[in-house]
């Protein structure tokens, strides 16, 4: 009962204590969730001080969010400073931490569940994080006729399981978890953490055939019978699925906005693909459905994928639960599969942001078989390549430079280029490109020309050129000029590799977004002058990364510059891998500190 809960939590005492070199908690923590007999999925919890830190004012303050359906009883919080004065919690600046102090903060949480789920408990609980913890502890009181399945990312603990009236207590506890060691471009917490998840929900399979159910494949609205008769008229030439796909993509790129409001739709279960027609809005499910419904009356299997963005890690649902936030669509088409997102008005089709790469993905069939395989990664084997192709004249005007610059950015490359560049004046994006070039300078540039092609539409790449001057770029050395070239593209940087013994993967897909950068340059001596021997060429490679930089010198005072660089936009590397990675690297910002001479 609610009462029961509450006399467990009165035994507690949890405590911090403020360390002001990090502004950073030692604290105990401990949670109890009642998971409600008539409503499983109803939990009501009592958090004491989780991940805890320091603000401007002195006032401790939890680290994290809450969540859809979960509602802060406030007025059951409180916040107490010993020794202090006690505050209510969110009283800011009545009382302020000094070292020595002791925290005790408590509060209570109620999430709501609904659906078809609404009777089943899923969660997860860290029990290492970024700060020391004196003790750790986490106690379910379940229905004693609960399935509760239940599963650690790393070091297991054996729950203390006990009776209390009709139901179960399970509570796992831990003493001295020390913190995790931070590391540049480490995996996220979830990744790396001993996190317990708990689970009633039996497989994937039930959560699979659940929602083919809600998404209604079969339905055939007029809505969209109308739709697909003004993009395919009758008695035009055939063509492929691929460009059929991208007809019907491009239609809903440039008639439907993407709208996700909490108030009008659903958070898994999709609007019927006639609303979407109708209002001209809806959000990643919403616009996949559509999209799906499409591809079924132009005779192309598509289905809906739900999906769990990159950024929140590979290790995020350990057992079957409802923690996607958000969906695309999977279409074969001429015998490939491709995966589409729908809700970037500036995306090329079949493009691929980076947060989708590698992600966690529920496939939703037609016709869910017997068992399903569960949550896989997003493999884009086939999608549109994210490439720059950079072409760059170089010529010395005295110590300035004059560089005439073209480019041409395909794949998610082209849909930011849009995002920044699509409704800008030209004044605007004069002023916008300048400063962007201008990062890579000590000294000041002056852009001009700056020209555009690709930006109104949906092609699969954008095209732009501009030109400038660099101030004081040539130095002199004895009777010989001297200046390092600007790539632009900075395909390696030492910042995020530092020299340390390293524990975790490197979060690659993080540090990389493109799979080929290839740049031609082309630098043109002043008259009368002639180039010195130019710098040796540099080939590298290390696992799927390849790097070549050649020096070619055309003519006496003409040399050409080629560079390329690709990866297979691998996710991570593993601790093993990181002296190699990082050697890889450190000579390739070696090889583009070279100097061009001339004289």
């Amino acid at each position: 009962t609610p009462g029961s809960i509450h006399q467990v939590c009165s035994l507690q005492t949890p405590f911090a204590w403020f360390s002001p070199g990090r502004g950073r908690f030692g604290l105990q923590e401990h949670i109890d969730l009642l998971a409600h007999k008539e409503r499983c999925g109803a939990l009501e919890s009592v958090d004491h001080l989780q991940h805890a830190r320091v603000d401007a004012l002195g006032v401790a303050t939890r680290q994290g969010f809450l969540r859809d359906h979960v509602r802060l009883h406030a007025h059951e919080a409180e916040s107490v400073f010993l020794p202090g004065v006690a505050s209510r919690l969110g009283d800011a600046g009545e009382s302020r931490l000094e070292p020595g102090d002791v925290v005790f903060i408590r509060y209570r949480l109620q999430r709501y569940a609904g659906g078809h789920f609404a009777k089943d408990i899923t969660d997860r609980y860290f029990f290492t994080g970024n700060v020391y913890c004196y003790a750790s502890r986490y106690t379910l009181l379940a229905p004693g006729d609960a399935a509760l399945r239940f599963r650690f990312s790393r070091d297991s603990i054996r729950p203390q399981i006990s009776k209390v009236e009709d139901f179960t207590r399970y509570s796992w506890e831990v003493l001295h978890s020390l913190p995790e060691k931070e590391e540049s471009l480490m995996p996220g917490l979830v990744d790396v953490a001993d996190v317990l998840h708990v689970s009633t929900i039996t497989d994937w399979n039930k959560i699979v055939s659940w929602y083919a159910d809600v998404v209604n494949y079969n339905e055939i609205e007029q809505e969209v019978t109308n739709v697909y008769n003004t993009l395919f008229l009758p008695g035009t030439a055939s063509e492929s699925q691929f460009n059929k796909a991208k007809r019907i993509y491009e239609y809903i790129e440039n008639t439907i906005h993407y709208s996700s409001v909490a108030f009008r739709q659903s958070g898994y279960i999709p609007q019927k693909p006639s609303v979407t027609l109708n209002t001209q809005l809806g959000d990643c499910k919403d616009l996949s459905r559509l999209f799906v419904a499409l591809c079924h009356k132009a005779g192309i299997d598509a289905n809906m994928v739900l999906i769990d963005t990159r950024d929140n890690g590979t290790r995020s649902m350990l057992l079957p639960g409802m923690d996607f936030n958000h969906c695309i669509a999977r279409a074969t088409l001429d015998n490939k599969d491709y995966f589409i997102e729908l809700t970037d008005n500036n995306l090329p089709f079949a493009a691929m942001p980076n947060s989708l790469c590698g992600a966690l993905m529920l496939d939703i069939p037609i016709h869910p078989g017997a068992s399903s395989s569960g949550v896989a990664y997003l493999n884009t084997a086939n999608r549109l390549r994210d490439k720059i192709v950079r072409s760059i004249e170089i010529r010395p005007k005295g110590s300035d430079l004059q560089y005439t610059t073209k480019v041409i950015k395909s794949g998610h490359l082209a849909s930011d280029m849009r995002a920044d560049f699509r409704h800008s004046d030209e004044q605007k994006r004069l002023k916008d490109m300048e400063a962007a070039v201008a990062a890579g300078y000590a000294t000041g540039v002056k852009l001009k020309d700056l020209r555009f092609s690709g930006l109104d539409g949906l092609t699969d790449s954008v095209q732009y050129q501009f030109s400038y001057l660099a101030n004081d770029q040539v130095s002199e050395v004895g009777t010989v000029n001297a200046f390092k070239i600007n790539y632009h593209d900075v395909v390696a940087t030492m910042d995020r590799f530092p020299a340390e013994e390293r524990t975790l993967p490197v979060e690659y897909w993080y540090y990389e977004n493109t799979d080929a950068y290839e740049t031609q340059i082309t630098v043109f001596a002043p008259d009368g002058m002639k180039f010195t021997t130019p710098p040796v060429s540099v080939s590298l490679a290390f696992k799927d990364l390849e790097y070549t930089l050649r020096f070619q010198l055309i003519d006496p005072g003409k040399l050409q510059v080629t560079r390329r660089f690709t990866n297979n936009r691998q996710q991570f590397y593993p601790p093993g891998d990181y002296e190699g990675l990082r050697s890889f690297f450190e000579k390739i910002v070696k090889a583009e500190q070279k100097f061009v001479g001339y004289q």
